[in-house]
């Protein structure tokens, strides 16, 4: 066998050796330093968890309520209520009470909506001539939003009809319904009574009464109760 062919032999042994010996420096870095990153990032994390755990009383859960109503039935949902609006007398109607009746359907504690009915009754032009009439109808739809303690906002829309009183100023009234749009404030109050669950107040502006013919009184004051 030829000397160079043996000179080469040699240095290919020496050269696979010392590859070899690279690969398992290389490697040994490479597994020493992924572990000693594995045990850092358990060090972190476990110094992390000890300061969580001495502010325990610190961390606040998120601010998050659960919808109860979802887990009641639809009739346990519903809310009934009646109410009672007095309109002072103008030259076309005398002294009317809006005696109505209303159903709401609670979606959560802060939110309930609904319509209702309401039976216009006459009370005749003052204390001193007082004559039951029966003056109208009207119907309702409101929402009410709770914006905070028992508070909440108000809004509706209701049409209502009315007969104007025969005297010389009704002969050019216009004969059908009028709308109203109402936006207020409500007061609730929880009451012990065995019929009546709590007591509302309302406040509404009737945004459309400038429309109305003839216009009515555009600031609104009811008294309920809910049961």
């Amino acid at each position: 066998m030829p000397l160079f062919i043996i000179l080469k032999l040699i240095v290919n042994v020496f050269t696979i050796r010392r590859w070899k010996s690279q690969i398992a420096v290389l490697s040994s870095q490479f597994f020493a330093e992924n572990k000693n990153g594995r045990l850092k990032r358990i060090y972190l994390s476990y110094n992390l968890l000890g300061q969580l755990k001495g502010k325990d009383e610190t961390i606040e859960a998120p601010n998050y309520e659960p919808n109860t109503e979802r887990t009641k039935k639809f009739i346990q949902r519903l809310e009934f209520g009646t109410n009672i609006q007095t309109h002072r007398s103008t030259s076309y109607y005398p002294v009317t009470s809006d005696l109505a009746f209303s159903v709401g359907y609670r979606f959560s504690k802060k939110s309930i909506a609904g319509f209702g009915a309401a039976y216009k009754l006459g009370l005749g032009e003052s204390i001193n001539n007082i004559r039951i009439t029966g003056e109208g109808i009207g119907l309702r739809s409101f929402i009410d939003f709770k914006v905070k303690g028992n508070f909440f906002v108000t809004g509706g829309f209701e049409y209502n009809y009315q007969l104007p009183a025969l005297n010389q100023y009704s002969v050019n009234l216009p004969n059908g319904w009028t709308t109203s749009g109402l936006l207020g404030a409500t007061k609730s109050f929880n009451i012990n009574n065995k019929f009546f669950k709590k007591s509302r107040i309302q406040v509404l502006w009737d945004f459309l009464a400038r429309y109305q013919v003839p216009q009515r009184q555009q600031i609104l004051f009811r008294v309920g109760y809910h049961f």
